[in-house]
């Protein structure tokens, strides 16, 4: 059985792309928009892991971790971001998340992101500089 995916991305095209990415391997359990939906849908969907943008309307994705963590949920939770700064990958993993992948390395390195923490490793994207 493939593993669920919960994911919440405001852009469509991020959506597209990341279910297209994991379509193969990873059942996509859900979609939701904003952070406050996806706390919601972790609750209701218990996926194996939620795929979760920083930048999120509502409640961004280092809240909508923190909520999720403080709900329970032993769903994993990756987070992706546009920013390539230690500060975020810290803030990301005090409030509950096991990865942290960078958009601009996201077809890179996603899937080996998403095999990590599903063999309860922490992944973070590989340092660079995001312009």
């Amino acid at each position: 059985m493939k593993p669920s995916i919960l994911l919440a991305d405001d852009h469509t095209g991020i959506v597209e792309m990341v279910s297209e990415l994991l379509a193969p391997d990873y059942q996509i359990a859900g979609v939701r928009g904003d952070g406050a939906s996806a706390v919601s849908a972790a609750e209701q969907l218990k996926p194996d892991v939620i795929v979760m943008d920083v930048t999120l309307p509502v409640l961004n994705g280092i809240e909508a971790t923190r909520e999720i963590r403080s709900a329970g949920s032993k769903s994993e939770i990756v987070l992706l971001s546009a920013h390539d700064d230690s500060d975020y990958v810290e803030y990301a993993f005090e409030a509950g998340a096991k990865g942290y992948v960078v958009k601009s390395r996201m077809n890179r390195e996603l899937l080996f992101a998403l095999r990590e923490v599903l063999a309860g490793r922490r992944f973070v994207s590989k340092p660079g500089v995001v312009r």
